[in-house]
């Protein structure tokens, strides 16, 4: 399986396939990262693992470390950097990091070792959220707290990790195929933070489902977000589609 996607490099020479490891639901990496031991068998095999099926380096989606784990974290990526250097080319690392910067990042640090910064930029607004909202805006709307506007939305997410210390050339924005959906308080009432008694009948809608099941809905395009949501009845999702994602290209 793995060599059919790092095969593809005889068609694109110029593809770089990365190895991502995930602990989302196992949360292996504290335990790994705060022992030397572990730390070294770990490099060791994605070392081995880079090496068998031809990937071109590791992708750490670590979601996410605590204050607790922040020094392990830097030393983990540390390691692997040094280790990653010997190969001929270098290997890339990078790490999946949440939509902002906290006490689990020590962002001077771990800026050092990275190739990339993955920002998790989506899931701003869910079913935690009180009101409807976007999964992933480009930009604040008028109508949001001053904490939304700072921190719930991409340009605001970038503009976090830059002034924590993270090089701004080595940031990617991670785009969602997928949205939020909500059921509403009251159907007449169907704009951003419209009150919402819980998730939607499809809470997490993938983008197929959107374009093949909901096209009965009304779309709305968001002009301050630069993205749209459908609604039908009491149902409403915030979603990406081409126009969002091309403003988003253009604006990284």
């Amino acid at each position: 399986m793995y060599y059919r996607v790092t095969n593809l490099t005889a068609k694109n020479p110029s593809l770089k396939v990365l190895l991502s490891i995930e602990s989302f639901s196992a949360n292996l990496f504290p335990s790994v990262a705060a022992d030397a031991n572990k730390r070294k068998n770990f490099v060791t095999s994605s070392k081995e693992f880079i090496e068998t099926y031809n990937f071109h380096g590791l992708d750490i989606d670590w979601e996410k470390p605590t204050a607790n784990d922040s020094d392990n974290f830097v030393a983990l990526l540390r390691e692997l950097r040094t280790e990653f250097d010997q190969a001929s080319p270098k290997w890339l690392l990078s790490a999946a990091v949440y939509p902002n910067p906290d006490a689990g990042y020590n962002v001077p640090e771990i800026t050092k070792y990275l190739d990339m910064f993955n920002i998790m930029t989506y899931n701003y607004f869910g079913p935690w959220s009180p009101y409807t909202g976007q999964n992933a805006p480009l930009f604040e709307s008028s109508i949001d707290s001053n904490f939304e506007r700072t921190n719930l939305n991409v340009a605001a997410s970038i503009k976090n990790w830059i002034n924590a210390g993270a090089t701004q050339h080595k940031m990617n924005a991670g785009l969602a195929f997928y949205g939020r959906a909500f059921t509403l308080a009251n159907a007449e009432i169907h704009g951003l933070h419209a009150n919402i008694t819980g998730p939607g009948t499809t809470a997490t809608p993938t983008y197929r489902q959107i374009c093949s099941s909901y096209n009965e809905w009304t779309r709305v395009w968001d002009q301050e977000q630069k993205n749209p949501y459908k609604y039908l009845g009491d149902q409403w999702v915030g979603y990406d589609d081409e126009m969002s994602i091309t403003e988003k290209v253009k604006y990284a």
